[in-house]
């Protein structure tokens, strides 16, 4: 038994505002041939092989931005500050005072250390991580 299907057809002259002057070849769009392959290929390339399909961790509120952007500025200002005071270091007035160079050689190794130790908060940091 032959199965007959109707055919639907649709009228392809009706008006369009164009208004931007495009020619109406630059705007129809032709059907493409879509095989699994292609899905799955294209499944491939959204999924990350390192997170297994799950969203990244979150970490609670006040330590996502609030926390985080002020220990970021917490360290750019000491790099600031280290870079005063080798400045500063360079003055003649500290350069030929011995006990001066002294002094801001000293607060140079602490505001170095004050990097290291703001370093060492990112693996206290990111065991805040909510997986």
């Amino acid at each position: 038994m032959k199965e007959e299907f109707d055919t639907l057809l649709e009228d392809a002259s009706l008006g369009s505002n164009n208004a931007m002057g495009v020619g109406g070849s630059g705007m129809n769009l032709k059907p493409q041939k879509v095989t699994f392959m292609d899905l799955f290929d294209h499944y491939k390339k959204q999924k990350h092989d390192e997170d297994d399909g799950k969203a990244p961790g979150l970490k609670p509120y006040p330590t996502d931005t609030t926390v985080l952007e002020a220990i970021a500025d917490s360290y750019i200002k000491l790099q600031d500050a280290k870079s005063g005071m080798l400045t500063a270091a360079k003055n003649p007035i500290i350069k030929d005072n011995k006990k001066a160079l002294q002094a801001a050689g000293g607060v140079y190794k602490k505001l170095e250390k004050a990097q290291k130790i703001i370093l060492s908060l990112q693996a206290d940091l990111d065991d805040l991580t909510i997986d």
